[in-house]
């Protein structure tokens, strides 16, 4: 089995991975912000391969904080992560590094960092509060 990492994505992969993409999301995103972010160039992809076939993807950009710059993952999807997860993250560590940056960081659901080998946990949402807005009576 051929594991291979490619700078690449084209917007058919959010339809092929749905599911997968919509549960990366966490509700924070829909597939059409991410479409919108990737055409106006806010966002880079990368594209796992097994065997010549996708089997998943990456979404990034560049986030800048005061002192640190960062390669930030907004989306992670596929099917058979355990088949190219350690491959793609390797590679996102080594753009990271290409572009001078000061890290990776991602969000993901608790326990992430047991399959992201080498990867720290920093920290992790404990809840999350939503609420509606009600709307103001004209």
């Amino acid at each position: 089995m051929a594991v291979e990492i490619i700078q690449w994505f084209q917007p058919h992969l959010l339809k092929r991975f749905e599911k997968e993409t919509i549960e990366a999301l966490h509700g924070d995103y829909t597939i059409q912000d991410i479409l919108f972010m990737w055409r106006t160039g806010q966002l880079r992809g990368v594209a796992a391969l097994v065997d010549s076939d996708v089997a998943g993807y990456a979404l990034y950009t560049i986030v800048e904080y005061p002192r640190k710059r960062r390669l930030r993952v907004h989306v992670l999807a596929g099917r058979h992560f355990d088949l190219w997860g350690q491959a793609m993250l390797e590679y996102l560590k080594q753009q990271s590094q290409a572009l001078g940056l000061d890290g990776v960081e991602c969000v993901a659901r608790k326990g992430f960092s047991r399959i992201a080998k080498g990867a720290k946990e920093l920290s992790f949402l404990i809840w999350e509060v939503k609420w509606e807005l009600e709307q103001a009576e004209l």
